[in-house]
């Protein structure tokens, strides 16, 4: 009985408690518009707005950490789970803060036209190494774009970068990053200040800086060591079956021969200098690779500085 009269003081609490929350509920924007022009429309979806609740904005400036409700829109549409408002034609291009208001019940503020990375071309990089992000808001008027990394301990490393569009902006981590450590990326637009500046949620593993022998223009390039090891199908002393390069020998031994002995020291590359290499068979593949083992062509011209990596077609 005891058990009883306590389990149902516990639910009336509960209850009492539940109503109180859902009578003051805090308005919480989940989705927005991401970026919108003056004079444009933008859309805010979640919930406790209410039926009649209050939409105020402001414009970030380039000063302090804090931002403040400065001027009220008038809602085109809305409901308790979706309001449309209009910036101003007459505002400014830049970073405005937006907060919906439920019986002076603030909801927390979003950020339009904020710079925001939603994934980076690699998340392992080299000290002074380019990589690419991909996000929204790169980019905004005559603003200068800016990036920093963060280590563990809170220290910042300024970052090179470059917007390439609204979209896509292409970085270079300085040359002083910790191998062996993690960072975390920050970007800025330049047209919110401290305020305008975001993170991005996952972090960058420095590696060892190495050489990019291949000229593959990735971070983990010089892995590839086993490109030091190159084997020249005409000249090779190693070779003792060589190519001729001159469209009438059948250069399918000779090719298959380079591949199958730097696969047996490590790995290599079997370079292959200008001309043309016949590839003759009676059965199977023209040309069997193995792991580890690249085959490399002559660069298309000579001024060409990446490095050309051919794909063998056979007849």
């Amino acid at each position: 009985m005891r058990l009883f009269r306590l389990m149902k003081l516990f639910f009336i609490i509960n209850l009492l408690v539940i109503c109180s929350v859902k009578g003051d509920e805090v308005p919480f924007i989940f989705n927005y518009t991401e970026s919108a022009e003056p004079g444009e429309t933008i859309g805010l979806q979640g919930y406790g707005f209410g039926e009649k609740s209050k939409i105020w904005y402001a414009l970030l400036n380039n000063e302090g950490t804090e931002v403040k409700p400065s001027k009220e829109l008038m809602a085109l549409t809305q409901s308790d789970i979706y309001i449309a408002v209009q910036i101003p034609e007459a505002e400014q291009t830049g970073v405005y803060a937006i907060w919906v208001v439920n019986n002076d019940v603030w909801s927390s503020p979003v950020f339009i036209n904020k710079a925001r990375v939603k994934t980076a071309e690699f998340d392992e990089v080299m000290p002074g190494c380019r990589f690419r992000v991909f996000g929204s808001n790169m980019k905004i008027g005559d603003f200068n774009t800016m990036a920093r990394l963060v280590d563990k301990f809170g220290v910042s490393y300024n970052v090179t970068m470059k917007s390439i569009d609204d979209n896509i902006a292409e970085l270079t981590t300085p040359e002083n990053l910790k191998v062996g450590e993690s960072y975390k990326l920050y970007v800025n637009n330049g047209a919110g200040g401290e305020m305008g500046e975001s993170v991005f949620e996952e972090s960058l593993f420095v590696r060892e800086k190495k050489d990019d022998l291949l000229r593959l223009e990735v971070p983990w390039g010089g892995d590839f060591d086993f490109a030091k090891n190159v084997y020249n199908v005409k000249t090779d002393k190693r070779l003792q079956l060589k190519a001729m390069g001159d469209g009438v020998t059948n250069d399918q031994k000779a090719i298959q021969k380079a591949i199958d002995m730097a696969a047996s020291q490590g790995g290599g590359v079997v370079y292959l200098p200008a001309g043309s290499y016949k590839i003759e068979y009676e059965s199977g593949c023209g040309i069997l690779m193995q792991s580890r083992v690249v085959l490399r062509g002559a660069r298309k011209r000579k001024d060409d500085y990446k490095v050309w990596i051919w794909q063998t077609f056979f007849n």
